[in-house]
């Protein structure tokens, strides 16, 4: 509740101070929000870029992992069958994701309809969306997120071990280099996390145009 009112009042900090110039913009002002507004527009099909890129990756990675395990489940028995099975399920969980950038395609589009009829306005609203996908970043990038992966994977570990009575960690079930490969791979994917092109300067916004 605390994020989503700290970004409510930073939305209406980027935004009313160009929303009210756009009430009476001259012809210059209207001139010089339509040349950042072009800028606004490819940083955001950037991010929107960055983010289809991002997920199709960790989709591919997801998917690949979880067949790859699911297949081996096949491939063997006793103990590691089960083993196989749970890292086939628990690979389905980078595919999970969905970056709030993912949208911004569509947001691209209406801007760009309603920057021909005031870009002071659609202006604005790039840099709400800006702000917004710098929040959803900065939300999924925290350190706690890393904290929770890495219990997790210890998580899943110690309970096949103890449910299988086995701990292998490069022998029969190599479980202890799957759990290294789960760390390594989740951690990844927090840390490539899209961000967004927003910056923040003290208690000012500013975007990287």
């Amino acid at each position: 509740m605390k994020t989503l009112v700290l970004l409510a009042f930073a939305v209406m900090v980027v935004t009313t101070p160009t929303s009210a110039r756009a009430q009476s913009a001259t012809p210059a002002e209207r001139a010089d929000c339509a040349r950042r507004l072009d800028i606004a527009e490819k940083i955001i099909a950037r991010d929107a870029y960055y983010a289809q890129a991002w997920t199709s990756s960790w989709y591919m990675i997801g998917a690949t992992s979880s067949v790859l395990a699911f297949t081996r489940a096949f491939q063997s028995g006793d103990y590691v069958r089960g083993e196989s099975l749970t890292f086939a399920a628990t690979s389905l969980l980078l595919m999970i994701q969905r970056p709030l950038a993912l949208t911004s395609d569509d947001s691209l589009r209406s801007l760009r309809t309603s920057g021909t009829e005031d870009p002071c306005l659609a202006l604005a609203d790039a840099k709400s969306i800006l702000l917004s996908n710098k929040v959803d970043g900065e939300m999924h990038r925290a350190w706690p997120i890393y904290a929770i992966n890495v219990a997790f994977n210890l998580a899943v570990m110690g309970v096949l071990t103890a449910v299988t009575h086995h701990w292998d960690f490069a022998g029969h079930s190599d479980l202890g280099l799957q759990t290294v490969a789960g760390l390594a791979l989740s951690t990844l994917q927090v840390f490539t996390y899209p961000s967004g092109s927003l910056k923040t300067a003290g208690t000012s916004f500013e975007v990287s145009f």
